[in-house]
C-alpha cells in the first residue's frame, strides 16, 4: 500500500508530470500494455487548478481483485476523502495477469462513488506476466483541493 500527497501550488505542468512518473513509472505505456497510458493522459489529469496531487496504490489477490484493489486504495485516504471528491480528473491503471478475467461489479464503482460526475476518468490496463491469475495492482492518480496542505 502506498499513498503519496504533494502540494503543487507553484509547480509547472512538466514538474507535476515528472513527479508522478518518478513515483509510479509503471503507469506509462510499454509493449505489454493492453490499454495504453501516455504522458498526454497524465497531463490531462494534472492540468487543473487543484493544489494537491494524490497517488494511491494497492494490490489485491482473490475474487473481484480489480474492484477490491481500487476500494482498498481509496480507503488509504481515510479522512482525506474530500480530496478525491474535489477532483476534476482521475487516472486509474490496473496491472493484471494476462489470464485475469473481469467479472462481477464494475471495478470503478468506488471511484464513481466519490468523483464528481463531470470529472474526466482515464483508465489504463497493463499486463504483468509474473502476476497470478487473480492478482491486481491498482494505481490511482488525481489532483484535488486539499485545504489542509501547507
Amino acid at each position: 500500500m502506498k499513498k503519496y500527497l504533494k502540494n503543487i501550488k507553484n509547480m509547472s505542468l512538466d514538474e507535476k508530470t515528472s513527479w508522478i512518473i518518478d513515483k509510479v513509472p509503471h503507469i506509462l505505456s510499454d509493449m505489454e500494455n493492453n490499454i495504453n497510458i501516455d504522458i498526454s493522459d497524465v497531463n490531462e489529469v494534472v492540468d487543473n487548478d487543484g493544489d494537491t496531487i494524490c497517488i494511491l496504490e494497492n494490490e489485491y489477490c482473490g475474487n473481484q481483485a480489480a474492484k477490491k484493489a481500487i476500494e482498498s486504495a481509496t480507503n488509504l485516504l481515510n479522512t482525506d476523502i474530500e480530496l478525491l471528491k474535489s477532483t476534476n480528473g482521475i487516472l486509474v491503471v490496473l496491472m493484471i495477469s494476462p489470464h485475469y478475467i473481469f467479472k462481477g461489479d464494475d471495478p470503478l464503482d468506488e471511484i464513481y462513488t466519490y468523483v464528481p460526475y463531470e470529472s474526466v476518468i482515464i483508465v489504463g490496463r497493463s499486463t504483468n506476466y509474473t502476476f497470478s491469475e487473480n492478482y491486481v495492482k491498482a494505481t490511482i492518480v488525481f489532483v484535488g483541493f486539499n485545504y489542509m496542505v501547507i
